[in-house]
């Protein structure tokens, strides 16, 4: 079983991967679950026709302890299982002490006792919160992958995850696999992402282009493999799904200091 961690900031295009990827693996028989870690809510929408999943600790309030997998996981095209981890009230709830909770819950329920090829966590890139690194430090996620672009923030981010995975990788066997490059269609972002990569000891692993297709098949409430399964965006993804699935290559990142990481990313603007 693969237990895979995707971690980007929010708008860049992560749950739209997770979703498609987790479609494509689907279709090819494969169980998949995907467990969504972020407050947008949005994780799984594609692949449940754009119907709200409630979160599980709403769940567990409304039902009480006798609750269950039904109650909590929904099923996409029955080899995909979905589960909505979170919707806490702004300023109640830290994450470090829902995420912990939900996965203790989930754990209980002995889903990880099920025969999964896949577990995806779809989570938020703030590493600096103990709470959204807890897919990788409390032996879940043992690869992650990074859905990039080439904004400041995006490889601050990027470099905030590399720090993390540098501090737990001796406790828990977590390791950096390659980068997903979500493109934005402006200047030098090609030269920015894939020397930033090498910066990092890691590589792209796809490239995603920007397409409107991925907004029509939003609006059809839809996955792209879904809606438009001969397109050349579907085809991305599905060779995206391949190489994940025959991926052996993991690193320990070498990170860059605060001073570095801005030297980097305005010498290599122009």
């Amino acid at each position: 079983m693969k237990q895979i961690a995707f971690y980007w900031k929010w708008w860049i295009g992560k749950s739209t991967t997770v979703s498609n990827l987790s479609a494509i693996l689907g279709k090819k028989w494969n169980k998949v679950l995907q467990i969504w870690c972020d407050p947008k809510h949005d994780s799984t929408r594609a692949l449940l026709s754009w119907k709200t999943l409630d979160p599980v600790l709403d769940i567990a309030k409304k039902i009480g302890s006798s609750f269950g997998l039904d109650d909590i996981m929904k099923v996409w095209y029955s080899w995909v299982n979905c589960i909505e981890a979170w919707w806490p009230e702004p300023w109640v709830w830290c994450a470090w002490r829902w995420i912990t909770l939900v996965m203790d819950i989930i754990k209980k329920l002995w889903i990880f006792k099920k025969w999964y090829n896949y577990v995806f966590y779809d989570v938020l890139w703030d590493v600096v919160c103990w709470g959204f690194a807890v897919p990788i430090r409390q032996y879940y996620a043992n690869e992650v992958y990074i859905v990039v672009s080439w904004e400041f923030m995006s490889l601050y981010a990027w470099n905030n995850i590399a720090k993390a995975i540098e501090n737990f990788w001796q406790r828990w066997p977590v390791r950096l696999a390659w980068v997903i490059w979500n493109e934005r269609k402006v200047k030098n972002e090609k030269k920015i992402i894939e020397n930033f990569a090498k910066k990092l000891w890691t590589e792209m692993i796809a490239f995603i282009p920007r397409d409107n297709l991925i907004q029509e098949a939003e609006a059809n409430k839809k996955t792209i493999i879904e809606y438009a399964p001969d397109s050349e965006l579907a085809w991305i993804y599905e060779k995206l799904s391949i190489n994940i699935e025959n991926n052996n290559k993991f690193i320990i990142p070498k990170p860059m200091s605060e001073n570095e990481l801005e030297n980097f990313y305005f010498s290599n603007l122009n």
